[in-house]
């Protein structure tokens, strides 16, 4: 498995757009909000969800039939950032937030976290690659009986979904890095004599309740 070069986050993940003095957003406290001038379509916020991260929101606009998902969903062009779904709860909470999307909303248009550049936006191959991603995890990762290594799981998961990573326009060495990244990150943490990647405790997923991680889900 090639080594990840992080002097190329800025190319790979915009971080040249980052203003140069961020500040700290406003805390929003309602549950729906309508843009100026087109008051007969609301945009519902549902959440806080578990996506590739704890605590997401869903945009969910009824009118339109639209969800913009944040990264509660990756397009199939993308291989999923699964690093800290570390455990059997995480995982099943990522998957009831899938059953919310297609089960409780059923939207027409899915707008992804993650897309390719090229790549067209189409709801069920996007969710259902989502979910194939998610069920692949379960088996090679949360609940293999034996702990694969770190190049046995990059190799796996690469080969298991080839179009991941993989731009329609742009096959270069910037979407190499890409897919060096997300599967670098997911084997060094997953596989036999990884390392753990701790920025993610902030989030103290192990003090949230399996109530508040499948808050959200909706029964068919």
């Amino acid at each position: 498995m090639p080594p990840i070069d992080w002097r190329f986050w800025p190319t790979v993940f915009g971080a040249e757009n980052v203003p140069a003095k961020p500040t700290k957003p406003t805390p929003f406290h309602h549950s729906l909000f309508v843009l100026e001038g087109n008051e007969k379509s609301p945009v519902l916020l549902l959440g806080p969800l578990q996506g590739d991260s704890v605590d997401h929101t869903l945009f969910w606009l009824p009118t339109e039939h639209t969800v913009i998902c944040g990264d509660a969903v990756y397009a199939r062009s993308t291989h999923l950032w699964v690093e800290e779904v570390e455990t059997p709860q995480l995982l099943d909470a990522w998957f009831k937030t899938l059953d919310l999307i297609e089960e409780g909303l059923r939207p027409e248009k899915v707008i992804s976290g993650h897309v390719e550049q090229g790549w067209e936006l189409d709801a069920k191959a996007d969710l259902a690659h989502a979910r194939k991603y998610l069920q692949f995890f379960a088996e090679k990762v949360t609940y293999a009986k034996k702990k694969p290594g770190v190049d046995e799981l990059y190799k796996t998961f690469k080969d298991a979904f080839p179009q991941a990573g993989k731009s329609l326009i742009m096959y270069d060495e910037r979407y190499h890095k890409n897919l060096d990244f997300f599967l670098g990150h997911l084997s060094n943490q997953f596989g036999e004599g990884g390392k753990v990647w701790e920025e993610n405790k902030h989030h103290n997923v192990g003090a949230r309740t399996k109530e508040q991680l499948e808050a959200y889900y909706f029964s068919a």
